[in-house]
């Protein structure tokens, strides 16, 4: 009985971090919208006639892919759900995995959404310092309809995650098809978002910044680590 109980909470610790992964992420995507839609009230006041709402639409982009506001990697949300999707289906059956998959995403996004208000505390006095404006009254919340890009987004990109794991450890490429799909919608819904990601981080190796140089770095990393666990799940499941 001793062994039992925890063997049970081990099971479930994968199905956490994936929580805690999608939860950064989507509270990430929250946050920035707070901010946007501050800047969009007109409740930041600017000296030189600085156009706040189209200011604080990049930032606030560039922010949740942890370009500005010191954070230490870039695209932090996109690397934590990577890692925590791995581990998380690794060896699960796919049943179990839209089960927990959508439980996981659906507590995420209620989390996140009660989390934002401590974000958005944190992120205005950041972007004030970065731009040179200064909020005027209080700053406005995110919206339930805000938050559907991010659960699109990071939908995509665990099923894409998911999908190579697959693919690696069952010699099947047809789970693939189900992200390049959910990618093929976001694309159409959100043009030239990719491009606005590319451009400013070769920019950033182009000007040997740290942050740009560890998170290059990091991806074929993490990329070698994961799949190395993938390649040693299906080997252990064929014995």
């Amino acid at each position: 009985m001793t062994g039992v109980v925890p063997r049970a909470i081990a099971e479930h610790v994968p199905v956490v971090v994936l929580w805690a992964g999608l939860c950064f992420f989507l509270w990430m995507f929250l946050v920035a919208e707070s901010l946007e839609r501050t800047a969009a009230a007109g409740r930041f006041l600017s000296a030189d006639g600085t156009d706040a709402a189209a200011l604080a639409e990049r930032y606030s982009y560039e922010w949740r892919h942890g370009m500005v506001g010191d954070w230490p990697l870039f695209v932090p949300g996109f690397f934590a759900v990577a890692v925590a999707a791995v581990l998380w289906s690794s060896g699960r059956p796919t049943r179990g995995l839209l089960v927990e998959g959508s439980l996981a995403l659906l507590l995420a996004l209620l989390a996140a959404r009660l989390l934002t208000p401590l974000g958005t505390r944190w992120l205005v006095p950041t972007f004030e310092r970065d731009t040179g404006l200064s909020l005027a009254g209080s700053p406005m919340g995110a919206t339930w309809t805000g938050a559907l890009p991010g659960v699109l987004t990071v939908m995509s990109w665990t099923a894409l995650i998911v999908a190579i794991q697959r693919w690696v450890t069952g010699a099947t490429i047809w789970p693939l098809l189900i992200p390049l799909g959910c990618y093929a919608l976001l694309a159409a819904l959100r043009p030239g978002d990719f491009g606005d990601l590319v451009r400013p981080w070769a920019q950033a190796l182009w000007r040997f910044e740290g942050v740009a140089i560890v998170s290059t770095a990091l991806i074929p990393l993490i990329t070698a680590i994961l799949w190395w666990h993938c390649v040693r799940v299906r080997l252990s499941a064929a014995r």
